[in-house]
């Protein structure tokens, strides 16, 4: 079925992960520049089904190739509320296509029968096979790469019963399957070098999509953990590197394996481009200008892992100068703990000002069911493109969050832009929500530090004042 804009096909979804279907979709189209329009989106929780409008079939096939919550692509030949109207329908498509319909007619094929909704006996998928039967295919029935593969698509809704009516049937033929092996292939399962952090798979290769990137991108992960975004965008051609705090995370285990490992692993290890320690609220590394196609990151909120940057614990601390003929020593910094807001700040200027005018920032945020789009930080330099939910659990969820950048970082305008609200955003002291630990707020974590900074600043002042009573009792006895 063609339009004036190109070729009408039936896009199948897999992944249950509904919020993320059409945006990746879409985000994969944009990345190849093929123009692909959805001209009526469905409730994407009750059907996996909906059609899309591209220029062809090979542009079809271009995007499917890197979609992994698609499970493919189909040409319809015929479809209607009940198997009388498909059939019918298929019927005026054949008188139609008639230069389709010979060629298909002699080659070989197989015929798929596969409900959305509920599992289907043998004798049922035969029955439903067999109501096409007038179509009378003249070639090899082959099931293992025919040169036509159809399928007879049922659309019940979630979780029905056999007998349950249905709503929607699709006759169609095989246009393009989709990158959903490559879930499996990256699947954290097998990997080597694992965190608490560790990103899923499917929903890595759904970030680096997002990302739009091509074979060339440099991208950075300043929050790298173990690498998952690093071992996706790659997979896509980019170049990576990654940043974290932790030199622990850095240096990997004591066996040995570490992101290079990973990287290996996978045979990525041309486009790893290694890590840098620092901490993402002070550093000036890569801001001059911008170098960047893309930030894509899973920054930390206190939940799985501590969100900390650098900063002194103690009240006063006397600087450290090193003489030694080497020039410097190994030192490890203290950490104090990073509030939510501040970490969405330093992000957002962080890649206004390191993202090139096009590039991307995607960033995973956990939030609670109370979110509200006004949640989000509005920040001059960049476009929202896509703003994707999962759930998690009946309170809990995490939103992928996609922004282009649009406009030039001027640190004369833009310099001092922060994350502000006049109200507590629902991913505000997210670790005391999920941990159900009041201790764990951003406020509380502010209070102990400066509880503990005067503690330590008094016991301080104490051991300086009893250092000097023992000189003086020292000079005293030297005295006699």
């Amino acid at each position: 079925k063609m339009q004036d804009s190109g070729v009408v096909l039936l896009a199948y979804f897999s992944s249950c992960q509904y919020g993320f279907r059409i945006p990746e979709l879409e985000a994969i189209a944009d990345t190849l520049n093929i123009p692909l329009t959805v001209p009526i989106v469905p409730d994407m929780t009750d059907t996996p089904f909906v059609k899309i409008v591209v220029p062809s079939h090979e542009a079809a096939r271009q995007i499917a190739s890197r979609c992994v919550t698609l499970k493919g692509i189909y040409e319809v030949w015929g479809e209607g509320n009940t198997y009388e109207e498909a059939q019918e329908d298929v019927k005026r498509f054949i008188g139609v296509e008639k230069d389709l319909y010979q060629r298909c007619y002699t080659e070989s094929f197989k015929i798929n029968v596969e409900s959305y909704g509920r599992k289907l006996t043998r004798e049922y998928q035969q029955q439903s096979r067999d109501k096409f039967i007038f179509l009378d295919f003249q070639g090899d029935v082959v099931m293992t790469n025919p040169q036509h593969t159809f399928q007879i698509f049922e659309d019940v809704g979630e979780h029905k019963p056999l007998d349950f009516p249905i709503r929607r049937v699709y006759f169609t033929r095989e246009v393009a399957t989709s990158a959903r092996d490559l879930i499996l292939r990256y699947t954290l399962k097998k990997r080597l070098y694992l965190g608490t952090t560790s990103f899923d798979s499917e929903l890595s290769l759904v970030s680096a999509n997002h990302a739009r990137i091509r074979p060339g991108s440099l991208v950075l992960d300043p929050f790298v953990g173990t690498g998952s975004f690093l071992v996706t965008c790659s997979h896509f051609g980019a170049y990576t590197m990654g940043g974290d705090i932790d030199i622990r995370v850095l240096r990997g285990k004591d066996s040995g394996v570490d992101v290079a490992s990973n990287m290996k692993q996978y045979s990525l290890e041309n486009q790893y481009l290694g890590l840098v320690r620092f901490d993402h609220s002070h550093h000036d590394l890569f801001v001059d200008r911008p170098i960047f196609d893309a930030i894509v990151t899973d920054p930390p909120y206190g939940v799985r892992a501590g969100a900390k940057k650098v900063g002194f614990r103690d009240g006063e601390v006397d600087i450290h100068v090193n003489d030694l003929p080497a020039g410097w020593m190994e030192h490890i910094s203290q950490t104090v703990p990073y509030s939510v807001p501040d970490v969405l700040t330093d992000l957002y200027q962080f890649a206004a000002r390191t993202v090139v005018l096009g590039g991307h920032l995607v960033y995973w945020l956990p939030t609670t069911n109370e979110y509200q789009d006004s949640d989000l930080p509005q920040h001059p330099c960049f476009k929202l493109t896509a703003n994707c939910e999962q759930v998690l659990n009946s309170r809990f969820r995490r939103r992928l969050i996609s922004l282009k950048k649009i406009v030039e970082f001027d640190p004369s305008v833009h310099g001092s832009w922060v994350a502000q609200y006049d109200y507590e955003v629902a991913h505000a002291n997210i670790a005391a929500k999920v941990m159900k630990d009041d201790n764990r707020s951003d406020a509380r974590h502010t209070e102990r530090a400066a509880e503990k900074r005067l503690h330590n600043g008094i016991k301080k002042q104490q051991r300086k004042e009893a250092q000097k009573e023992k000189e003086k009792e020292t000079e005293a006895k030297e005295g006699l």
